[in-house]
């Protein structure tokens, strides 16, 4: 699986990492997002291993962020199916992030690295 910003391309193709993408669900923020801090890393992120399901980072204060993600409730596409929601918190320190996954049933603390248009994960997956 990969983050891919959408609007964006990336020069490799997208590989496995099902625990790490298939996370992020469309929810309200918790807090008001930190305008200055938000570029790059917050956006909207196409999982071409789970069509039509949604990746959003939202960037917050003091440097944590909100990974909302919607699954799949069955199979690993989004599309006509039940979804469902996941909220998972992350910190932020300039283009790397660190996700907690436990919501999901994943490890709490997943590293990424934004490359200008994908999350590159410390696995090497994108």
């Amino acid at each position: 699986s990969a983050f891919l910003q959408v609007g964006k391309r990336s020069a490799s193709p997208g590989i496995g990492r099902r625990e790490v993408l298939s996370l992020l669900a469309v929810a309200p923020a918790l807090s008001k997002p930190d305008v200055a801090s938000a570029a790059p890393l917050a956006g909207e992120y196409d999982d071409p291993d789970y069509p039509g399901c949604k990746r959003r980072i939202l960037t917050l204060n003091n440097g944590e962020v909100q990974v909302n993600m919607k699954d799949p409730d069955r199979g690993r596409s989004c599309k006509g199916k039940q979804q469902v929601k996941f909220v998972l918190p992350g910190k932020s320190s300039g283009d790397q992030v660190t996700i907690d996954f436990s919501e999901r049933g994943g490890p709490s603390n997943v590293v990424a690295k934004f490359d200008g248009t994908n999350l590159v994960f410390s696995d090497g997956t994108s």
